[in-house]
């Protein structure tokens, strides 16, 4: 556990935590408001010790105050506590559903074209040394690659550790990612090179670092402010900005991967339908509808080239959730 959870409800929070994290799930965001609900009922609530609905009604007073993601976030997280309490055999109120504020609208994946990719990365090959931030220069052209060339998500990239990253044989080892999976991600030629020059300097600058790419200030990951903040400051070197339609984010890079590949492989005359596997084990998806939902962000002509059956995928797939 993160947090030092303490109250009236504490050994259900922490019950509930390690129940989610048996079968699979990271539930990092889930920890961090349960412990500030159990705060929350220590500051408002002391004496009591029965999760009521009025402690609940509170908890999700002010709902402007969130954006509706977040304030799901919240209410589930508390309703989960309840169904476990009863589950438990303690009396406890389970918030209703109809509680939930309506989910925000629908973001629009933004796929960067070859062009735009191209501006971004020039940009990065641009970063200049800075004397407070020595390693930036040499990070920021490796960590933007990475994650297009390779799919990554994000944090993926952040958290990767020097130990998990094989240059010899261009493999990547990605240890328990979402919902605690490993895989093994292996790069192209040319991105193990780049890598492998990156590694060379910043072995003199920081020997034997535990991340491969390691935070000057912390000795440690990267978070995800930094990551996202960089990223937006190449877009708009690149004079990237809002369409009509959606606003570019980093986490897009791994949906035009994704996108990319399933072109190329149309344009080489492969059967996509029978590729999918291979690029969901590839991405770390948990199951291969979540890959088949990038066939609907293809243009038009690739699918009818491909043959690919795109009335079917509509009826199993989903839009992938972001992560960080």
């Amino acid at each position: 556990m993160r947090f030092d959870i303490k109250g009236a409800f504490a050994e259900y929070i922490i019950g509930l935590i390690r129940l989610r994290r048996t079968v699979g799930f990271r539930y990092m965001e889930g920890e961090r408001i349960l412990y500030r609900f159990s705060e929350f009922c220590n500051l408002h609530f002391p004496d009591e010790l029965e999760l009521t609905e009025q402690i609940v009604r509170k908890w999700i007073e002010n709902p402007n105050e969130y954006k509706n993601a977040y304030q799901t976030y919240r209410m589930a997280a508390v309703r989960n506590l309840g169904i476990y309490m009863t589950g438990m055999g303690r009396n406890a109120y389970v918030l209703p559903v109809e509680f939930y504020p309506r989910p925000d609208p629908r973001y629009v994946v933004r796929i960067y074209t070859k062009e735009e990719l191209a501006k971004i990365f020039k940009c990065a090959d641009r970063c200049s040394q800075n004397t407070k931030s020595p390693y930036l220069h040499l990070i920021v052209p490796v960590i933007f690659r990475l994650l297009y060339c390779c799919g990554l998500r994000p944090r993926e990239a952040r958290k990767l550790k020097s130990e998990n990253i094989d240059l010899n044989n261009g493999e990547i080892r990605i240890i328990q990612s979402k919902g605690l999976k490993d895989r093994l991600v292996v790069m192209a030629e040319d991105m193990t090179a780049l890598c492998m020059r990156y590694n060379e300097k910043m072995e003199q600058l920081c020997p034997n670092r535990e991340y491969f790419f390691q935070s000057d200030r912390t000795n440690g990951a990267y978070v995800k402010s930094w990551i996202e903040r960089h990223f937006n400051i190449l877009l708009e070197q690149s004079n990237i900005s809002d369409s009509s339609f959606s606003k570019p984010r980093l986490y897009d890079l791994r949906h035009t991967f994704a996108t990319h590949c399933l072109q190329q492989w149309v344009e080489q005359g492969k059967d996509v339908n029978s590729k999918l596997l291979y690029l969901s084990a590839y991405m770390g998806h948990k199951d291969v509808t979540n890959t088949a939902y990038y066939i609907h962000l293809m243009p038009t002509e690739f699918c009818e080239q491909s043959k690919l059956s795109t009335a079917w995928y509509s009826n199993v797939t989903t839009e992938v959730p972001i992560e960080d």
